[in-house]
């Protein structure tokens, strides 16, 4: 679809940054910082 289009698409920042922030807000903080979760929480000892 983007290569059909004539080049002329503008996606303004506050566009981009409003949905980014609400995304955030939803997430909780365990998924948002690495160290509080996901492997770190699961790797055994080396």
């Amino acid at each position: 679809m983007a290569q059909r289009g004539g080049g002329n698409h503008y996606v303004s920042l506050d566009a981009v940054i409003k949905p980014m922030l609400q995304t955030s807000e939803d997430m909780k903080l365990r998924d948002k910082e690495t160290s509080l979760g996901g492997l770190m929480l699961n790797v055994t000892e080396c």
